[in-house]
């Protein structure tokens, strides 16, 4: 199974597929970016969560589509409308620590 977790500016939306690529469940919640970079990843974390409860096999891998980028250079999240300058998967606050993620922008991130 495949989770994937598109980050916007005004909202998260997340997605459970199967191993044939169909959609087993989708969810939108709200962003909430006013309310600065901890509520975003405690959004994430409750969406996050809630998609991997809907894994019925308990194996899956992550995708998370942002826009912006992450610098070579510093590692930190750049030309993004939501976390600028910050590091991702790095903060004490990102709560998937024990998963490999792939990051891409958002173009990118449907290949």
């Amino acid at each position: 199974e495949r989770i994937g977790i598109d980050l916007g500016g005004t909202k998260i939306e997340g997605i459970v597929l199967d191993q044939s690529g169909r959609s087993i469940f989708r969810k939108r919640i709200s962003t909430e970016q006013e309310k600065g970079a901890r509520q975003i990843y405690k959004n994430i974390d409750l969406l996050y969560r809630e998609l991997v409860s809907q894994c019925k096999s308990g194996q899956f891998t992550l995708g998370i589509g942002t826009p912006g980028s992450i610098s070579q250079k510093t590692g930190l999240l750049k030309n993004s409308n939501t976390l600028v300058g910050f590091f991702l998967f790095r903060s004490p606050h990102f709560p998937v620590t024990f998963v490999k993620i792939a990051v891409e922008n958002d173009p990118h991130s449907g290949r």
